[in-house]
């Protein structure tokens, strides 16, 4: 029995084709594309850098929490950092985020509950 049918040797044609055509994109970078193309004016170093001063600022101990992580976000036209600092402790509300403003640098801090 062989594994492509008689009846269907153009269906492999195809995805043979279609595989060996696609190439990725080396300049595509950044979020996927909105009503235009938006890019992020900070990096990930530079929004953790911020937000880890801003933590420091507002009387935030970091080596009671693990390293951030770090996502970004599209809203619309609006680019926003989300930084993450989960508490070494495993306890209820030992956590908290900031949020940077992609385009401002703007910081605002998020409590955990």
């Amino acid at each position: 029995m062989s594994i492509v049918t008689p009846c269907r040797p153009w269906l492999l044609a195809a995805a043979l084709l279609a595989s060996a055509c696609w190439q990725p994109n080396p300049k595509t970078t950044g979020p996927p594309a909105t009503a235009e193309s938006h890019y992020s004016r900070l990096n990930v170093a530079e929004a953790t850098e911020l937000a880890v001063k801003d933590a420091a600022r507002q009387g935030r101990d970091l080596q009671q929490y693990h390293p951030a992580v770090v996502s970004f976000s599209w809203q619309g036209t609006e680019g926003t950092w989300w930084v993450h600092f989960n508490g070494r402790v495993s306890m209820p509300g030992n956590h908290f985020a900031i949020a940077v403003d992609d385009a401002t640098g703007t910081m605002q801090l998020h409590a955990g509950r």
